[in-house]
């Protein structure tokens, strides 16, 4: 029967009288809700245990309000929130109340800045300025474990990878979990002029998967708008003071390769960071010797596109502040066509990821009510075989705000004295003007123009790209149309893009359904239809087209259903090879696809997904299988394995490829963590071990053990340029002190 019903309400969803169903959008609150902060009269325990008299005699919230499933009704867990204050800290406390106590927590791991979607956890945000440009927000679990983010332009960007001096503890009980945060004043920026903060307090429920805040907001934004964001009343902070924090390390290397070479750096290797914010409104970061070892590594992919694949920053220096230096067009949702002027990656590190030496770089950032500006310049030693020179990178931004909800900026970039810059130009700059405003609250507009001009030796020529995108977002339907063109020599040596020599329009409608008739297990069907038109921009010939119709099935816990079809019409002017074995002629391809994937809850302690696509690819046919696995029966220990099969047939040999990535979690405590993550790509011949052990032995101040093991076989023993065999111990001491 519950097979019936999914099939029923993927048809119903793409017809008409479904587009009538939606319900109306949440307003902003008019007044705003108050809440006032309260003095601590006495000294204030940070254990999680909320039992101080302040504590019990603070105002108080006791219930917040649904934002998912049911928006705008009273969410049906008990919760208590009050503030409190003393010279020192901005303290906030909750009561998450849960009928099953222990039993109903949702943990995954020990991860700092953890993953949203699987985990219980209370946050909240703050805008101590009240001008919506620029938010801080803390995040608890019932565990104990901390994530802290950044948030921009009133939560038009996030940075997720800012890490604040701060402390947090939870305890978990009969009737629910405590969450007790301690944010130092130092850690905040704030003008002392009296104003009320604005402020969000929100819950994420994972066992009903229920979302809820404080001061509720649409589905189509997020607790970060500051629109929609409470007032907190009552606070005295002391005068902001100046802050200073202190991050150096050293690190020890030994590295061995293939080829027999060997060297060893002892520990002794001394660099770090120093970050001053003279001002609220300013800040500024400087770095020498730079070392990423405890970065992330990048999760290898089969790229079956014709384009270039992005991988995100992973090293903490660049991250901050990187939504700032990066305008363009770069989401996951625009992976097709690709615009970034400046790309932190082309720092530090080349073309297959191989981390380069960076000498010192200096970066300050100043936020006001009117302006925003900021400056970068980096130094980046050549590689240790003399393949790649040393270089020199820098980056100037301006934004000037419109108004609570608009800004214009602009950005220029340049990279120097590098032969391998590209095009064989000794120096790139690349200058873009770019512009986003809300029309209203659902309503936006955004636009952007770029120029790269590169001098030297070669034939470097100039290039330009530019884009425009109108958009309207609710908590039911949304539809996005973007235009855009990047000339065939717009390739910044200072930035990525995806592919050049395009033009591209891209209307996207999506619509939420939840009908009234629903079964309790079901929360939604998402219905989108993603079409994009690809022309070269030189020849005005078709490239590429795309029509992508989807509906989604969202469970009550979690789970999803997908099916999906894409029309696709290729017309490549040059053969390319996707993986090795298979190559694709010049010629003319128009086929469909079609693909079904199943996910289920992932907060629960066994979840899976699998996925198949099905049908043409060019002149052959794909099939395409992916499963991917997580056991975590509690926070200490979780395994998580995936798999893809990309299968070829028919056109000549077939020819399979395999992606296999498991991963191992283990958690002493949330501030100890050992994690071993494999890779194994058929496609490139190459098999890769990370193994990394994180000790947080004082706020922010960490001890790292990395081993990193890389082995080529099969395709990768003949590829001249595989990366060579390589094995590195990698032992690093960090220490963060803050004036």
């Amino acid at each position: 029967m519950r097979f019936a019903i999914i099939a029923l309400a993927l048809a119903a969803s793409l017809s008409p009288v479904a587009l009538r169903a939606q319900g109306p959008d949440l307003p902003p609150p008019n007044p705003r809700l108050r809440l006032e902060a309260k003095r601590a009269t006495g000294p204030i325990t940070v254990d999680g245990k909320l039992d101080e008299p302040d504590w019990l005699t603070a105002p108080s919230i006791v219930r917040m309000t649904q934002v998912e499933p049911n928006i705008g009704r009273p969410s049906e867990h008990r919760a208590t929130l009050r503030v409190l204050f003393d010279a020192e800290y901005l303290y906030v406390g909750l009561f998450a109340g849960d009928s099953l106590g222990l039993a109903g927590v949702r943990v995954q791991d020990f991860r700092r800045d953890y993953e949203f979607g699987p985990n219980d956890f209370f946050g909240v945000t703050l805008d101590p300025t009240a001008a919506g440009k620029y938010n801080q927000a803390f995040q608890l679990t019932p565990w104990g474990t901390l994530k802290d983010v950044e948030i921009f332009d009133g939560g038009q960007d996030f940075n997720e990878s800012w890490d604040a001096l701060w402390r947090g503890q939870s305890q978990r009980t009969d009737s629910g979990w405590t969450a007790e945060l301690a944010i130092p004043w130092k850690s905040l920026r704030y003008v002392n002029d009296g104003r009320p903060w604005l402020m969000n307090a929100y819950r994420m429920a994972r066992r009903t998967n229920e979302f809820s805040g404080w001061s509720p907001w649409t589905r189509a934004s997020s607790p970060h708008r500051t629109a929609y964001m409470g007032e907190l009343v009552g606070l005295e902070p002391p005068p902001p003071s100046t802050n200073i924090r202190f991050r150096p390390y050293s690190i020890g290397e030994i590295t061995s390769e293939g080829t027999g070479a060997s060297f060893e750096r002892p520990l002794g290797r001394y660099g770090g960071e120093v970050t001053w914010a003279p001002t609220p409104n300013a800040v500024l970061d400087l770095t020498a010797n730079t070392d990423f070892a405890q970065a992330d590594v990048d999760r290898q992919v089969v790229n079956l596109k014709r384009f270039s694949v992005f991988f995100p920053e992973r090293r903490p220096f660049f991250q901050e502040n990187a939504a700032l230096f990066s305008p363009g067009l770069g989401a996951a949702f625009d992976q097709a066509f690709f615009i970034r002027p400046f790309f932190s990656r082309r720092v530090g590190l080349d073309s297959n990821g191989v981390p380069l030496p960076i000498d010192a770089g200096a970066r300050f950032v100043y936020r006001g009510g009117e302006r925003t500006a900021a400056g970068m310049i980096v130094r980046q030693s050549g590689a240790f075989d003399g393949s790649i020179g040393a270089a020199t990178f820098g980056v100037a931004r301006y934004e000037h705000n419109l108004g609570l909800s608009g800004k214009v900026g602009g950005l220029i970039a340049t990279r120097l004295g590098d032969p391998h810059a590209g095009a064989g130009a000794t120096q790139s700059v690349v200058g873009s003007i770019d512009g986003f405003t809300r029309v209203s609250e659902t309503l936006n507009v955004q636009g952007f123009v770029s120029m790269v001009r590169a001098t030297g030796t070669g034939a470097a020529r100039d290039g330009y790209a530019a884009f425009a995108r109108l958009a309207r977002e609710t908590g039911t339907a949304s539809w996005f149309v973007t235009a855009g063109v990047i000339t065939k020599d717009y390739d910044p040596a200072t930035g990525f893009v995806s592919r050049t020599d395009a033009t591209m329009v891209r209307p996207v409608f999506r619509y939420d359904w939840r009908p009234d008739w629903r079964p309790d297990w079901m929360r939604g069907i998402t219905w989108v239809m993603d079409n994009q038109l690809f022309t070269s921009t030189s020849t005005r010939a078709l490239t590429d087209a795309y029509a992508d119709w989807s509906a989604a099935l969202q469970l009550q816990d979690g789970g999803v259903v997908t099916m999906g079809i894409v029309s696709t019409a290729q017309r490549p002017t040059s053969s390319f090879a996707p993986v090795i074995g298979v190559t694709v002629p010049v010629g003319q391809y128009d086929y469909a696809r079609a693909s079904l994937t199943a996910q289920s809850d992932q907060s629960k302690a066994v979840s899976v997904g699998a996925g198949v696509v099905v049908g043409p690819y060019f002149d052959r046919q794909l099939t395409e299988l992916t499963l991917s696995s997580r056991f975590s029966p509690g926070p200490r220990f979780s395994i998580e394995a995936s798999a893809l099969r990309t299968s070829f047939t028919g056109g000549g040999p077939d020819v399979r490829a395999y992606l296999f990535q498991p991963l191992v979690r283990v958690g002493l405590t949330p501030r100890m963590n050992l994690t071993s993550f494999y890779q194994h790509n058929t496609d490139a011949g190459r098999g890769t071990l990370n193994v990394r052990y994180a000790w947080e032995w004082a706020p922010l101040s960490y001890v790292f053990v990395v081993y990193n093991d890389g082995k080529n076989f099969g395709n990768g023993l003949f590829d001249p340029n595989a990366l060579p065999d390589r094995r590195q111990l990698v032992v690093k001491l960090s220490w963060m002190t803050q004036l």
